[in-house]
């Protein structure tokens, strides 16, 4: 046997080892190519989703709480190039029945949905996805599946037997059984729900009934055996579980030429052995193979003959591997893979542990503190907090597992979240028996090697339009995008040599519309005169071939909760009071001032609008004047100054306060502006109520000089007569969800079974802390024993899992 030992090398460079200088020309080139084409598919980015649900089983009249991770997959660090992530919610029949596009801001978004009549009982995929990762074979996407119970449960044990019918799977590691040589068979067995049949027996026996290997099955029904096949054998497994046997014919085609890939995980690295048979070594000896290692950061390449061996080894240091999943491949000299393992690297995994939480028992709450003081940068997370005896929060995944191992594989991992917890040898040589039975990687080797990868599907960034002006004679050719509640007013001048025109980076919220006005003669607002196109403009009903497994219930909860399911308005009141009948006359406007002035200081004046005041001030200048603040005004500049005199003082009092005064700062919409053309002939249509505070107090700095703070609503004028004459609207076909309030279910008992079981304490997400702050909580004290389940990563991109039991003792 050779033995090779690889020199210490670094992964961002591309490394070659050869056993021989002998090669031909033909063989030099096909090495090049393949190290060439690997490295522009590892070169090309891609990101990986995520979503942590609040729980996997759930009931009518309950919501579903999830946050979404996107993270490049190359440094699980957040993915700052997408801001659209689709998510999906299909019944058994692929259909889609709710969805939702929503904004990734530093790589995370938080949202829910409504488990109402729209779902009946059954089993359900939710589906999270950016437009970029439709460019990939991979399952970069999230899926998993959920499980919808009815409010009619009959409440008795479901019992079904699972060895009814049972998948018994022999997966030879690198892919292929090699007639005499020593070969590893993985054995996975499932039963009649896809999932592992634990700590059954399987024996293998030849055609003469004598045992050629043994083994036992671990808790997800994997295992392997270690034999030396004859191709003129044939076999047969014997599956012995509590006395029940099952019988079944090891189908897998015996090769009678070939070579196969053996791993052997040492403390400080990772032995790979290339074992042949006699029949194959003397066509290896003269042509060259190609063995690559690679990861998502680099590659090392290693040109292999065999020269007068049967066997060559290859020791490779974990420190020369990037943390997580490598992919060892071996090619021909023709460019095809024939021999592939999968193995993880332990070392340094991105993954970090939160200290003991800090609680505080208040009255009738829990406050309760996550230290993130070890973490070395910005942490996002979301927590899940359920009874300590959940059976609804049966996930396969966590955040870890999930993006480490799920983007590689074809298959689906039982209780995958099982390898990344207290991860002791055990758990080392299982999660290496599940790679062996995974087989080949999730990498489509034709696809890769047939040319340059088309990019179909690009990055999105927000939502564009694309403008065509409908009067193209006109020479009026200066158009406002009006503001609203998340993107500010803007002025797009149009070449007289253009037709149409690109704007980019609208942030549209659910139930908005957008307005658009021509600028006629540089002061009067028309409506545009446009055709426009969205883009994106609808959500893709994503097909994909990613599998997950179905959550594993045993049985519903023994009582029924009557109150929980009146529960079913997702926060609406739902309180009976007795009839009472009130006349009075409300001032509409006076009474939101009120309720407006006790959310903000005292000393701001707050104004809502009437109809009136709209229609006896045209514009915002005109409006601002009457409450004493002085614009100079023209197209290029446009500043506030706010008047300090009484009434009876002259023009040369306010001569001097604007010669003390540099300008107030007025926002729009919580937004401050600095392009101070913007407000010029800005239109009273539109605008909602004002906020002005005349001497800056609380507003920091840039506000000092006084603050003009405007809100606009688009409904308040949008059937205005006057309006109708000087907007365009134009209705969103696609717009981000409004991330709503998370409402906890309302139960009658919160100690009973059917609370223990399915109960809700509370779901929190959108938590954010920087560097040395602690993340703060709080909610209403539960009286059971509780566990807060706990997922995010960091700006750094570590990972964050972690599960924290707390008694209520």
């Amino acid at each position: 046997m050779k033995k090779l030992l690889l020199a210490k090398t670094g992964l961002s460079f591309l490394f070659i080892f050869s056993l021989s200088f002998h090669q031909s020309i033909n063989a030099q080139d096909n090495s090049k190519e393949i190290q060439e084409k690997l490295i522009e598919f590892q070169s090309t980015p891609k990101e990986t989703a995520y979503l942590h649900l609040n729980k996997s089983i759930l009931l009518q009249g309950e919501q579903l709480g999830f946050s979404a991770y996107v993270v490049t997959q190359q440094d699980f660090k957040p993915s700052l190039k997408t801001t659209n992530l689709y998510v999906q919610i299909k019944d058994s029949n692929d259909k889609v029945v709710k969805e939702k596009m929503l904004l990734v801001e530093n790589g995370s978004a938080s949202n829910t949905f409504d488990i109402d009549s729209t779902f009946t009982k059954g089993t359900y995929s939710i589906t999270a996805f950016t437009n970029w990762m439709r460019n990939f074979d991979q399952q970069n996407f999230f899926t998993e599946k959920i499980q919808i119970l009815e409010s009619d449960l009959d409440f008795k044990e479901k019992k079904t037997d699972q060895l009814q019918k049972i998948d018994a799977q022999f997966l030879p590691e690198s892919g292929h059984l090699l007639s005499n040589v020593v070969n590893n068979l993985g054995i996975v067995v499932k039963d009649s729900l896809g999932y592992g049949l634990s700590n059954a027996n399987v024996r293998i026996l030849n055609q003469d009934n004598k045992m050629v290997g043994y083994t036992s099955l671990n808790q997800f029904g994997i295992g392997k055996v270690s034999f030396v096949p004859d191709v003129s054998e044939q076999y047969t497994a014997l599956i012995n579980l509590k006395g029940r046997e099952f019988s079944q014919t090891i189908s897998t085609k015996i090769e009678r030429r070939g070579v196969t890939i053996n791993t052997n995980n040492k403390e400080k690295e990772v032995e790979i052995f290339l074992n042949t048979n006699l029949e194959t070594q003397e066509s290896f000896s003269s042509s060259p193979l190609l063995l690559t290692i690679q990861n998502t950061k680099g590659l090392i390449a290693y040109e292999v003959l065999f020269d007068q061996e049967t066997s060559v080894l290859l020791a490779v240091p974990y420190k020369e591997l990037k943390s997580g999943v490598n992919i060892i491949t071996l090619f021909d000299e023709d460019k095809k893979p024939v021999a592939e393992r999968l193995i993880f690297n332990h070392k340094n995994l991105p993954v970090v542990d939160l200290d003991k939480p800090i609680i505080q028992n208040r009255k009738d709450s829990i406050q309760l503190s996550l230290p993130t003081g070890k973490i070395a940068d910005s942490t996002f997370l979301s927590i899940s907090i359920l009874p300590e005896k959940t059976i609804s929060d049966k996930r396969n995944h966590n955040i870890i597992s999930y993006l480490m191992l799920q983007p590689h594989l074809r298959g689906t991992i039982q209780n995958a979240s099982w390898y990344f917890e207290d991860i002791d040898e055990t758990k080392k040589e299982a999660l290496d028996n599940l790679l062996l039975t995974q087989g080949w990687s999730s990498y489509d080797w034709r696809n890769i090697f047939k040319g340059s990868r088309e990019i179909n599907y690009g990055f999105e960034n927000y939502v564009d339009l694309k403008a065509e002006i409908n009067n193209n004679r006109d020479k009026d050719r200066k158009f406002l995008i009006h503001a609203s509640a998340t993107n500010p007013p803007t002025f797009v001048d149009v070449p007289e040599d253009k037709d149409s025109f690109i704007f980019e980076g609208i942030v549209p919220v659910e139930g908005e519309n957008l307005f658009i006005s021509r600028v006629k003669n540089n002061d009067k607002l028309i409506p545009a005169g446009l055709s426009v196109q969205f883009f994106p403009n609808h959500i893709e009903d994503f097909k994909h071939s990613g599998k997950s497994l179905a959550p594993r219930s045993l049985f519903y909860a023994g009582k029924l909760d009557p109150v929980f399911f009146q529960f079913n308005d997702f926060g609406k009141a739902v309180e009976q009071l007795d009839e009472v009948l009130l006349e009075t006359t409300v001032n509409k406007e006076l009474d939101r001032e009120r309720k407006l002035i006790n959310k903000t200081a005292v000393w701001n004046e707050v104004d809502v609008l009437s109809e009136e005041d709209r229609s006896l001030f045209r514009t915002l200048d005109q409006y601002l004047l009457s409450k004493r603040i002085v614009l100079n005004k023209s197209p290029t500049n446009f500043s506030i100054h706010p008047s300090n005199r009484s009434e009876g003082n002259k023009s040369n009092n306010l001569t001097n306060d604007l010669s003390r005064q540099r300008g107030m700062l007025y926002y729009l919409d919580d937004m401050p502006l600095f392009d101070k053309t913007i407000l010029y002939q800005y239109s009273m249509d539109m605008v909602d109520y004002v906020v002005i505070n005349r001497r800056g107090f609380g507003e920091g700095l840039m506000g000092s000089n006084g603050t003009v703070k405007i809100y606009t609503d688009f409904n308040v004028g949008a059937e205005n007569k006057s309006t109708r004459n000087r907007l365009q609207k134009f209705e969103f076909p696609v717009s981000y969800a409004v991330n709503k309030k998370f409402y906890v279910p309302k139960y009658s008992n919160t100690r009973d079974e059917f609370f223990q079981q399915y109960g809700v304490i509370d779901w929190k997400s959108d938590l954010v802390a920087g560097k040395d702050e602690d993340i703060s909580i709080s909610f209403k004290k539960p009286q059971v024993d509780f566990k807060m389940i706990i997922e995010g990563f960091t700006a750094s991109g570590d990972l964050i899992y972690d599960v924290k039991s707390i008694s209520i003792n």
